[in-house]
């Protein structure tokens, strides 16, 4: 879902200045040993049944549009972009959030290391692991790649 719809700047926007987003992690929940308490084990068990109950798409990998007073009103459709804009707007529409400034200014999740002077920089950044800090995507390593004879001469950074 984020290398499709959550990586579309209308639905980021979207988002941002309508609806009070979070984000979870499935693991958080469903592990043997899971890291969330069981007041928030409910709570999510309580959407998706709400959602079961509507007749909706409940999944793993969703997005849940609740109302303001905090009950599943939709489950939106991530299969692509402009369907999950489409349902993104409906729900605007609906609710007439009055647009508000960003509780958190976006910033990007992970920078490039600094590449030496007339060099490019590849930045790659991997799926990692969910029990660390950091989160699902982060740097893993960057490459500053110089122009040489019609070939590229890479260093990896650290």
């Amino acid at each position: 879902m984020r290398a499709g719809p959550l990586s579309d700047g209308r639905i980021i926007d979207l988002l941002n200045w309508n609806f009070v987003c979070a984000y979870t992690v499935n693991a958080d929940y469903l592990d043997p040993k899971p890291t969330v308490g069981p007041d928030e084990r409910a709570e999510l068990a309580r959407i998706q049944q709400e959602g079961f109950a509507k007749k909706l798409s409940v999944g793993m990998v969703r997005v849940y549009v609740l109302t303001p007073d905090g009950y599943t009103y939709d489950v939106v459709p991530t299969q692509t972009s402009d369907m999950t804009l489409s349902a993104l707007r409906q729900a605007v529409a609906h609710f007439r959030p009055e647009a508000g400034k960003l509780v958190v200014a976006p910033t990007p999740q992970s920078v490039p290391p600094p590449a030496p002077g007339g060099a490019g920089t590849l930045h790659l950044v991997s799926r990692g692991d969910d029990r660390g800090p950091g989160g699902s995507f982060r740097p893993r390593t960057g490459s500053s790649c110089h122009p040489k004879s019609g070939r590229s001469s890479c260093r990896r950074a650290r």
